[in-house]
């Protein structure tokens, strides 16, 4: 049996995942999610190519997805917040 996480669970996991990227790959999803850039335009800025950008956006999302998947601490389960 599946249970969904709750709302504060994910956000909890979300702010776990971003401290476990490298600064390059949470520039780079941060600025992909919340602003309209391309990614040329983000690889002309850093001065890399767009491979490097796409790595780092895709590597960005596994260590997300990675972090809402595992199961919080026993102990985290216990606090109501």
């Amino acid at each position: 049996m599946s249970r969904q996480p709750s709302r504060r669970a994910l956000l909890r996991a979300e702010r776990r995942g971003l401290s476990r990227m490298t600064p390059f790959q949470r520039e780079v999803f941060l600025t992909l999610r919340i602003e309209t850039v391309s990614y040329a335009e983000l690889a002309r800025h850093h001065g890399v190519g767009v491979g490097e950008i796409e790595t780092a956006f895709t590597q960005a999302l596994l260590i997300l997805m990675r972090c809402v998947r595992e199961r919080e601490p026993w102990w985290r389960r216990l606090w109501p917040w």
